[in-house]
């Protein structure tokens, strides 16, 4: 395959790789342009972002595009791009219903199916904890826990359960939603023509101090994770209504918490997300190859099982404090190549790159027997990378 494929996002390394696994000819545009991403395709910065995606757009020739985090929230830019060229995704006018919390709780509501059923304003004396979460959420950002002294007032509430209101308000304004207490999971389908095909399960990691995160911050994945045949139907089930209700087509993820017997949808991201980069490792799938051809010829793979063992983890590891990336910082990870795997390492930033505490230092991978195995190990990479930084 020689296809040229332009792809965008706020952080595309993964999925340019896979596209060039795949065989395609790969510009990317992203708010980092890393070494690793720059090593693979034509890479290009943005540093006005997301805004900077158009004009550069703009002057390339037509071709297939995609995006990737960070631009299911923004509908306009995602049409604007695409009257250049060919969308392979979720056009604006899908985005602003399949991102509006309440229109994905009442399609789920009526397949039987759970979301926490948000409400519009604080939500003063009703039981249970609660969460305030932005209308525009990305990796778990400014998600926050409903505080009655802090919101006495409201935060910018949303005026009404109204269609379309996640992508037509601004970036400040929230909703208050139930907290479901469990474990996170990202499941990946791959959906064309009101169908969609379970490609894997993973465990998420949020907020983890170890990495530099806190709060809700999507911190990692790992997996493939086992499930049982009841579980299995379960999140099928998501998967068709879903790709029933709105007409999506290639990779999705849906964001879940795992309570028990029951499962929650929180959250449905219509595009290559952090997980899938897993599910490939665990597989040897090139999952942009996949979507290509559902979104082109609507064909997806028959359901296969995702082998079991060994499991592959990934994690985003944050500065704890300010640094710049120097020259001694890619010394010390050329040394620990010797200890790690050669991919063990990827999003690796620019030389003089200054990060402020809480920004992405880089991405590390781990593999193991077992998910315990697979999260010590990111743990002590982790570990290392601040070591690095702390130098």
């Amino acid at each position: 395959m020689s296809e040229h494929l332009f792809i965008a996002g706020g952080s595309v390394r993964a999925a340019a790789q896979s596209a060039v696994r795949a065989g395609f000819r790969v510009t990317a545009a992203d708010r980092f342009c890393d070494r690793d991403l720059a090593d693979s395709c034509e890479a290009v910065l943005v540093s006005d972002y997301p805004a900077g995606i158009l004009p550069l757009a703009q002057q390339l020739a037509p071709t297939a595009w995609l995006y990737t985090g960070g631009l299911e929230n923004e509908p306009d830019l995602v049409d604007a791009v695409s009257h250049r060229h060919h969308l392979l995704g979720l056009p604006g006018s899908v985005l602003r219903q399949l991102r509006d919390p309440w229109q994905l709780s009442d399609v789920l509501a009526r397949d039987g199916l759970r979301f926490p059923r948000p409400v519009p304003r604080p939500p003063h004396g009703v039981a249970g904890r609660w969460l305030v979460k932005p209308v525009r959420s990305c990796g778990g950002a400014r998600i926050r826990w409903f505080d009655p002294r802090r919101d006495a007032g409201g935060t910018a509430p949303c005026s009404a359960p109204d269609p379309g209101l996640a992508a037509s308000r601004g970036g400040g304004v929230t909703y208050y939603q139930p907290w479901i207490r469990g474990p996170a999971h990202g499941i990946i389908f791959l959906a064309a023509h009101g169908s969609a095909t379970l490609l894997g399960v993973t465990r998420q990691l949020v907020g983890c101090v170890w990495a530099g995160a806190g709060g809700f911050q999507y911190v990692g994945s790992i997996g493939p994770i086992a499930c049982d045949a009841l579980t299995l139907r379960t999140l099928q089930r998501i998967g068709d209504c879903l790709a029933a209700a709105f007409p999506l087509c290639g990779l999705v993820g849906v964001d879940t918490i795992f309570a028990g017997t029951e499962i929650w949808t929180i959250e449905v991201n219509p595009r290559y997300t952090a997980a899938v980069e897993v599910l490939e490792r665990a597989t040897g799938v090139a999952a942009i190859g996949q979507h290509w051809d559902a979104c082109q010829s609507g064909r997806l793979p028959s359901p296969t099982a995702v082998p079991a063992a060994p499991m592959y983890g990934k994690a985003v590891v944050y500065a704890l404090r300010e640094c710049t990336i120097g020259a001694a910082f890619y010394e010390r990870l050329e040394a620990a190549r010797g200890s790690w795997d050669d991919d063990a390492f990827a999003d690796l930033p620019q030389l003089g790159t200054v990060l402020r505490a809480g920004q992405p230092i880089l991405t590390v991978f781990a593999q193991g027997s077992d998910a315990r195995t697979v999260h010590r190990r990111l743990r002590c990479l982790a570990r290392t990378v601040h070591a690095w930084c702390d130098r």
